[in-house]
This record gives structure tokens, sequence and C-alpha cells, in this order.
């Protein structure tokens, strides 16, 4: 893999993470996983051209990415083909990135629905609501994302990829991530019901930005050669 190949997946990461993020102005305050149909329905009426917009920008963000964890996941393998570490990144960065896809599609899904007649969308509505803000995030997304994490540690630590205090924080990142997945999946409000109900997000976001800088900064000097062998240079952090 060349230099310009890891510093556009660096910079996907980045963008992912950029895109996101710019999706939480255009929902204003949404009503919590544990609300009435009534209010659910409500506040997807109001915001029905919002919702679609919010699902496309996911679902970019989603493909960024993938294409920056698949880009990371191969400079592991690169860097220690005698570890499972490249295998892994690649696997659960591609899971995350195809939950963020379908938390996309659930977003459409329910600007879709809110045209139908209400006596058909109440309880649709809701159930798909519930399914968006809950299970699929930050619940599923925060497990696998505590995996990520918690290999980008394990690289950390092994100095295959990045300074060894950076494994620390992946480590405590993927603890929380898991622990807001955990309860997110565990309880009828889990989507809205805790402050770690935003951890599984704010740790994937940060790990994007810092693993993606790294590759942007560091592409210039690292190199793969045909063996798959890194040449020069360090993979992957700051």
């Amino acid at each position: 893999m060349g230099r310009r190949w890891m510093q556009l997946g660096g910079g996907a990461g980045v963008a992912a993470v950029v895109v996101a993020l710019a999706t939480f102005p255009l929902l204003g305050s949404s009503p919590d996983s544990s609300a009435s149909a009534a209010q659910i329905g409500a506040y997807v009426s109001q915001h029905q051209n919002q919702l679609t917009a919010v699902g496309v920008m996911v679902t970019v963000s989603a493909v960024l990415y993938g294409w920056f964890a698949a880009t990371y996941g191969w400079l592991l393998h690169s860097s220690a083909r005698d570890t499972p570490l490249g295998f892994l990144t690649g696997v659960t960065g591609a899971v995350i990135a195809g939950l963020l896809v379908w938390d996309g599609i659930l977003d459409v899904a329910m600007a879709f629905l809110s045209h139908q007649p209400s006596a058909a969308q109440s309880a649709s509505m809701t159930g798909l609501y519930q399914l968006e803000n809950g299970i699929v995030m930050p619940g599923a997304v925060g497990l696998v994302a505590a995996a990520f994490l918690a290999t980008a540690a394990a690289a950390a630590f092994r100095a295959v990829a990045g300074a060894r205090r950076l494994g620390y924080l992946w480590a405590v990142l993927a603890v929380l991530s898991a622990a807001g997945g955990l309860i997110a999946l565990s309880t009828v409000n889990g989507g809205m019901s805790s402050p770690l109900s935003f951890a599984p997000l704010l740790a994937v976001s940060l790990a994007a930005v810092v693993l993606g800088v790294g590759m942007m900064r560091h592409g210039r000097s690292a190199e793969v050669g045909e063996d798959g062998r890194q040449l020069q240079g360090a993979p992957a952090t700051s």
C-alpha cells in the first residue's frame, strides 16, 4: 500500500466524523426511545426532511468510515502478519460501517412511514424508532466498537501502531463503549437512559480522528513493499 492510499484512508476517517457530527443540528431534541407512539409520530412528522437528509449523511459517513477501517486494518496486517490484528480490525470496522448504514436506512424509513395513514404507522414507527435509538445505536455499535478499540489497544501495546499511551486510551474507551452498548441492549430506554449511551459514538469518533490524522501525517514516510512488509515509517497513528 502506497503512502497516498494511507493518507486517503486517514482522511476518510476524519471526514466520516465531520459528516456524522453535521447531522446533530438537523434533528433537534428527540424524544426518548420509551416515549409514546403519539410523541414519536409527532416528532418524525415534524422532521421528515431532516430525517431523510440525516439518513443520507449517515450512510455517507458509514462508507467513509469503512474505507478508513479497511486501510487501518491493512496497515496492521502488513506490519504484524503473525497476528490477527489486521483481520480483526477490518472485520469489526466493516460491521460498524454496516450498522451505521442500517441506522441511516432506519431514518429514511421513518420519514417515509410518516406519510402513511396514522393507524398503520403508530406501532411500526415506534418499533423503528426504538430499533434505531437503542438496539442499533448505541447497543450493537457499542459492543462492536469495543472490539475495534480493543484491537487498536493491542496494536499500540505491541508497538505495531501508535505510542503505548494510546493503548491505554483505547482500552478505556473500549470499556466505556461496551458499557454503553450493554445498557442500551438491557434496559427499556437504553438508548437515552445514561451518559454512557453516548460513549460508543464518542469513542469511535475519537479513534477515527486520532488514527486518521496519524495516517495522514505518517503516510508521507510509510510505504509497504510487495511482500506486504512495512518499509519505513509508522502506520496509522499520531
